[in-house]
């Protein structure tokens, strides 16, 4: 609104100093016709009426000069035109045998006219015009006699309407004009108040938030990074967190601190988030410790490129500071190593004594039947803490034919299976052979064909198929049971580990044993990924690289 009410005043503003500008050299015109018509006939510089037109070109110029101009009303601007159109007839009914010339002026006021006012205040001064050519011709009533005199009123006449006509198109298309720059104008200037906002926000909100937020171009060159970013580049340089060195200019990767999951071994410029990142590598699940021992800082990070049109490609990276996390999941480990361990003793302990028992004697076989199978279950657990707690040696392979190891764990599989009510689909191929730890990859098997079993109906039933491609291995598992949740798939590895349908349905279970899985598998180079679709069933695959010949 306030750019449209300023356009009217600027246009006035414009045609004002268009007025001005114009009747300055109309003065001057005047002021070089007096000094000719001095020269050339020095007494008609006195007579009254070339007197009168020269006052009344001062009085016009001096009012054109004055600041009101600006506010005059209609009637007044168009006033003085009319004075100099006066004056103009006064002066050139006295000097129009000497200087013809003389009624050329008329065009400075019909220009006014025309551009200041309006179309007909445009063509009543052209009709003024018409009757300032021929008022020396009525006042001393001598007409033209020929044609060629006419000829002369009416050409002169017809090239001021002409040149008047013309401005006041030029002026129609120059208001236009300004509109249209104005109309721009607001534009650009709203546009440029939208992305000043904008930017203020993001600054505001990435000086605010706790994740690490950094921006590189393609050489590596940071070109933003938020006050988490500082304080962490602090940390990675001496340790310390004080404003004084986080407000300086970005370190450089040669001076920061950085260093492995083991918070001792440094760590590359080339293996670290920047160098990852510009390469286009992946940093999702990689943990780097930030500054001296002591008193570091654990740093997650992800990246994206940045793609922007007419910029120069960037990379964004976010990191979080997940200090806590990491140190919450070290002591949840030893915690788990500590009881794992001293829980182990005394169950030994249990089982033996459990053993020396004559229970048959006593009566009691049921019962201490009950005590060796919960005891053992005990064991079982106990032993997956301490595994998945990273207390197992390195795995010792050796050749090994897979489908013998499948064979074998499914024959065991064979009662519990035909108790359930479960199919089995198993058509044993050639030997395939990998290199392996037989006992810790009949371990994988045996979990992922068990929790097929667990979570399958009766009536349900479970395939199982062993192949080999592009020097892998893999051992299929597909069940009909009652599937994973899409949103529990990515933790279904994850320790302790649960997925809503087995704590709902109570099914036995400490969530272990996908993950100690999926650790023998990584101890063979090898993984297991899940593919389910919940209440159609799931697939397990283990792949494993093939033996090398």
């Amino acid at each position: 609104m306030a750019a449209q009410r300023s356009r009217p005043r600027l246009d006035r503003v414009m045609r004002a100093d268009m007025f001005a500008a114009a009747q300055v050299p109309f003065a001057v015109v005047v002021a070089v016709l007096f000094v000719a018509l001095a020269i050339a006939t020095p007494s008609r510089v006195a007579e009254r009426d070339l007197i009168i037109g020269a006052v009344l070109v001062v009085v016009t110029t001096a009012l054109a000069r004055l600041s009101f101009w600006e506010r005059a009303i209609l009637a007044w601007k168009i006033t003085i035109p009319i004075l100099d159109l006066v004056a103009v007839a006064i002066l050139w009914n006295v000097v129009y045998d000497v200087f013809p010339a003389t009624i050329v002026l008329v065009v400075f006021p019909l220009m006014v006219l025309a551009y200041s006012v309006s179309w007909i205040a445009a063509a009543a001064g052209v009709l003024a015009a018409f009757a300032v050519t021929l008022y020396p011709f009525a006042a001393h009533n001598t007409w033209p006699t020929t044609s060629a005199g006419w000829v002369n009123v009416f050409l002169l006449t017809g090239l001021v309407g002409f040149v008047t006509v013309s401005v006041r198109v030029a002026a129609d298309r120059l208001s236009t004009i300004q509109e249209e720059l104005a109309d721009v104008s607001t534009e650009l200037r709203g546009s440029l108040d939208d992305a000043v906002d904008r930017e203020n926000a993001l600054t505001l909100i990435s000086e605010t938030v706790d994740a690490a937020i950094v921006v590189v171009d393609s050489a590596g060159h940071i070109v933003l990074r938020n006050r988490t970013a500082r304080e962490l580049e602090a940390i990675s340089v001496d340790g310390r967190t004080d404003d004084h060195l986080a407000s300086e200019h970005p370190v450089l990767p040669g001076e920061q601190l950085v260093y492995a999951m083991d918070r001792v071994t440094p760590v590359p410029l080339e293996d670290r988030f920047v160098a990852k990142a510009l390469r286009g590598e992946s940093t999702e699940g990689i943990v780097y410790w930030l500054g001296a021992p002591g008193n570091q800082a654990a740093i997650q990070a992800t990246s994206r490129p940045l793609l922007r049109a007419g910029a120069k490609p960037s990379t964004l990276i976010v990191a979080h500071d997940v200090t806590q996390l990491v140190e919450a999941i070290r002591v949840r480990d030893e915690f788990i190593g500590t009881v794992s361990h001293e829980l182990r003793t005394p169950l030994t302990n249990i089982i033996g004594y459990a053993e020396l028992i004559e229970a048959d004697e006593l009566g009691i076989s049921s019962e201490m039947d009950i005590i060796r199978k919960n005891a053992e279950r005990l064991r079982v657990m106990i032993g997956d803490l301490l595994s998945v707690n990273g207390s197992q040696l390195p795995a010792i392979t050796r050749r090994h034919d897979i489908t013998a190891i499948v064979t074998e764990v499914l024959d065991r599989f064979a009662v519990r299976l035909h108790v359930a009510g479960i199919g089995l689909t198993w058509s044993p191929t050639a030997p395939i052979h990998v290199d392996v730890d037989p006992a810790r990859i009949t371990d994988v098997v045996d979990q992922l064909v068990s929790n097929a079993i667990r979570f399958t109906s009766k009536g349900g039933h479970i395939t199982v198929i062993v192949t080999a491609d592009d020097g892998n291995v893999y051992v299929a598992v597909e069940d009909t049971g009652v599937g994973i949740a899409h949103q529990d798939q990515g933790q279904v590895f994850e320790r302790f580990f649960r997925t809503r349908s087995a704590r709902t349905s109570a099914t036995p279970g400490a969530g272990l044993g996908l993950s100690l899985a999926q650790a023998h598998a990584a101890a063979h180079r090898g993984v297991i990924r899940v593919s389910s679709e919940l209440g159609a069933g799931s697939v397990f695959t283990l792949q494993l690289p093939a033996a090398r010949e």
